[in-house]
């Protein structure tokens, strides 16, 4: 695995702190778990403890559309973080593009992982594009039974 190179960091030019962003994304008020909470802030603090981030219906259920973009932004900048499992979440294309429109590339992840029911389809996939030719140690990736894949092909 190799580190993220210093010169192609993912920046943010909203003026408010990172800290606020969090807040404003994840905070108690947010009605998000503090367990998913203290997951998502080790991915941001690139905790060398969390390589592996597994969400599910209850953790996502309340994230905004920022929510997803700090999120994937947060992957971004992880040298750590070799798994991301997203199940049964019911993702939906909006969703998805708002998590690559900031997760264009990685050079920790090795899995990635959406199976089972999520709700994407052809849009979903096509905002993953620049994060599949910038990810050079992803080797697994798995959207197994998403009810939307194949209905637009």
């Amino acid at each position: 695995m190799r580190g993220r190179p210093i010169c192609n960091p993912v920046i943010d030019f909203n003026p408010m702190s990172e800290d606020e962003k969090f807040n404003q994304a994840f905070g108690e008020h947010t009605g998000i778990s503090k367990y998913c909470r203290e997951k998502i802030y080790r991915i941001k603090n690139n905790s060398n403890v969390s390589t592996r981030c597994n969400l599910d219906s209850r953790d996502v259920v309340q994230f905004t559309d920022r929510a997803w973009e700090l999120l994937g932004r947060y992957i971004a900048n992880n040298n750590n973080l070799s798994e991301l499992v997203i199940r049964n979440c019911g993702l939906t294309d909006q969703q998805i593009s708002s998590l690559f429109r900031t997760l264009t590339s990685s050079f920790s992840l090795e899995i990635l992982d959406f199976d089972f029911y999520n709700l994407f389809g052809i849009e979903g996939l096509r905002s993953m594009i620049p994060f599949f030719e910038d990810s050079p140690n992803l080797s697994q990736i798995s959207f197994g039974r998403n009810r939307n894949i194949n209905s637009e092909l």
